[in-house]
């Protein structure tokens, strides 16, 4: 829906990670030629608040869908947000005091496209050619119960 607004909490890699770059632009080109386009208003940095509430440092993005077609790319200036928390798991009025904020910034690894070629490239051949003549054979063998020991 056009105008419609979205928060999302991410992996912290999205901020900066190679893997991300696409996503940050802010123009997604789906199925049958519709294109979806974003602006995006903020970024949280939420690396620096611990205990990490996530398996992996976490951020924030908010912004809404375009109407016009015009894309907004999430910005390189953050909000950063730092503290220790007593816990895990509080409320907003009791991990307020422990929490603060100020603007940042986030270096981004870009997509990275060689124009040369890898030194590793010729060699990789030869190996890729080298191991589509090898075959491997293996015996199955029985185990016993904790799969520690062969069984007879």
């Amino acid at each position: 829906m056009p105008g419609g607004r979205f928060g999302y909490i991410m992996p912290w890699a999205l901020l900066r990670g190679r893997q991300y770059a696409g996503f940050r632009p802010g123009r997604y080109e789906l199925r049958d030629h519709v294109s979806v386009a974003i602006n995006f208003c903020d970024a949280w940095d939420l690396h620096a608040v611990k205990p990490s509430f996530f398996p992996v440092p976490a951020c924030v993005v908010l912004g809404n869908r375009s109407s016009d077609h015009q894309v907004t790319p999430l910005p390189e200036t953050v909000v950063s947000w730092e503290g220790r928390l007593p816990r895990p798991n509080l409320d907003w009025n009791e991990a307020a005091p422990h929490l603060r904020q100020h603007t940042g910034s986030v270096g981004r690894a870009v997509a990275f496209v060689s124009t040369t070629g890898s030194q590793y490239q010729t060699d990789l051949a030869k190996a890729r050619r080298l191991c589509q003549e090898c075959f491997f054979w293996w015996k199955r063998r029985r185990r016993d119960r904790l799969g520690l020991g062969q069984v007879g």
